[in-house]
């Protein structure tokens, strides 16, 4: 066997390593494959510039090709928090909303704050509805 046998498969042990220990990343993986296909090239050819562009196109076509997809999978299932029932409810100000200050609000029998959809002032006590959110600020609308 020659040196760039031996050299690419520390390459594609190096990378599964790198793989098992980021586990669920899927960061090298595609160079332990490309490798693997480099080495099976150094087998045959002994020219290292032909052995690189196989490792090269291989890594980059499997990243390409399969990263979209299993990130897809590897993201999880988003976990609903419920918080999105809010939109539509209409409620009272519990304070006012000004230029310089969220107002709030009880919605589902929480506190939250609240900014006007058009960025107007809005006094407490007036009824509004929740248009949406913003992390944890609703974004309201007065009901005229």
């Amino acid at each position: 066997m020659s040196f760039y046998f031996w050299l690419w498969a520390a390459v594609a042990v190096a990378s599964i390593v790198l793989e098992a220990a980021t586990l669920s990343a899927l960061v090298s993986i595609w160079f332990a494959f490309g490798a693997l296909c480099a080495m099976i090239v150094a087998i045959f050819n002994d020219v290292f510039w032909i052995q690189l562009t196989v490792f090269m196109v291989v890594s980059l076509v499997l990243a390409m090709a399969i990263r979209p997809i299993t990130r897809k999978l590897l993201r999880g299932t988003a976990i609903p928090t419920n918080a999105d029932r809010l939109i539509g409810m209409r409620t009272k100000l519990i304070s006012s909303i000004t230029d310089d200050h969220l107002g709030t609000l009880k919605a589902g029998g929480l506190i939250w704050n609240a900014i006007s959809a058009n960025h107007s002032p809005i006094d407490k006590g007036t009824e509004v509805e929740i248009l949406s959110m913003d992390g944890n600020k609703l974004i309201v609308k007065e009901i005229k």
